[in-house]
C-alpha cells in the first residue's frame, strides 16, 4: 500500500499490529527530527496508538487496506479448505521463514502457516510436549492479526473468527 493511498478515517492492517483506523495526522518529534505522522488507533486495543511517517517507505512499512464485507467472506471459505504450509524441521529456519510470513506475507499465506502451526500444536499436545516458545508467538500473532480483522469486517467475534481458522 502507497502512503498516497492513506486516507484520515480509513481502515488499515499494520504489519504485526492488527486493524487499525487512521485516525489522524500529527507533527511529532522523536528524537531530534519533527516530521508528519499517520496515527493509528488499534480497533481491538485502545490503548495503542501508533505512528507512522507520512512519507513511509512501503518496503519497510507493511501496511495493508482492510479487506471488504466480501473479500473477508471469500477469505473465510479458504481457510476451511486450505492446506497448512509444510512444516520446516530446523527450529532456526523455521522460525525464519514463519517469521517472515508473519511480518509480511500474504493473508492466505498467515492463514496457511496457523493450520500449520496449529497442526504441530495439536501433535505436541498428543505427545505430552509444547510448542517452541517461538512458535507459539508466531500462531497466537497470526491468529490475532487475520482474526481481528475477520472479525471487525464480518462483526462476529476475534475468538470465534480464530477457532474457524485453526482448525
Amino acid at each position: 500500500m502507497d502512503n498516497k493511498d492513506i486516507k484520515i478515517g480509513g481502515l488499515v492492517v499494520y504489519s504485526t499490529r492488527g486493524i487499525c483506523l487512521i485516525s489522524n495526522t500529527e507533527t511529532r518529534q522523536f528524537g531530534r527530527e519533527s516530521k508528519d505522522y499517520f496515527v493509528l488507533t488499534p480497533l481491538f486495543d485502545e490503548r495503542a496508538t501508533y505512528y507512522i511517517p507520512v512519507d513511509f517507505d512501503a518496503e519497510k512499512v507493511h501496511i495493508k487496506p482492510a479487506l471488504t464485507k466480501n473479500e473477508a467472506k471469500a477469505l473465510l471459505d479458504f481457510a476451511k479448505t486450505a492446506e497448512p504450509l509444510e512444516w520446516i524441521a530446523n527450529p532456526n529456519e523455521r522460525k525464519q521463514e514463519y517469521d517472515w510470513t508473519y511480518k509480511a506475507k500474504s493473508r492466505e499465506d498467515k492463514i496457511r502457516l496457523i493450520k500449520a502451526l496449529s497442526k504441530h500444536e495439536t501433535e505436541q499436545k498428543e505427545a505430552g510436549r509444547q510448542l517452541y516458545a517461538s512458535d507459539s508467538k508466531i500462531l497466537d500473532g497470526c491468529l490475532k492479526i487475520v482474526s481481528d480483522e475477520l472479525a471487525y469486517v464480518l462483526d462476529k467475534s476475534p475468538d470465534e473468527i480464530a477457532e474457524t481458522l485453526k482448525s
